[in-house]
């Protein structure tokens, strides 16, 4: 992009950006209306981003809520595994009769 060169060819010479956006870019440059245009590829991406922010609000407390279940259920079960196993209290209190 050096010596005035147009933007267009750098955009697609990347491969890191889409392939739409670098024909959008062209035209734009070609038709002078580059500033409008980039606009209008901020606001999609500003939505997209939105977008991934509210699916991850909606999903990561049920994904923390369930491993929550989870460590509980954990808990419960190697505490009665504690109490009813070959070594537990239960069993050293029937020796104990």
């Amino acid at each position: 992009m050096e010596d005035g060169q147009a933007l267009a060819p750098a955009l697609k010479a990347t491969g890191a950006l889409p392939k739409s956006l670098g024909s959008a870019v062209d035209t734009a440059e070609q038709t002078g209306t580059l500033d409008i245009e980039m606009g209008r590829w901020a606001r999609a991406e500003a939505e997209l981003a939105s977008r991934a922010q509210d699916r991850a609000a909606e999903w990561l407390p049920r994904i923390f809520y369930v491993l929550v279940l989870l460590y509980i259920a954990w808990r419960v079960i190697s505490m009665a595994l504690s109490y009813m196993g070959p070594h537990g209290m239960i069993q050293q209190m029937l020796d104990g009769i």
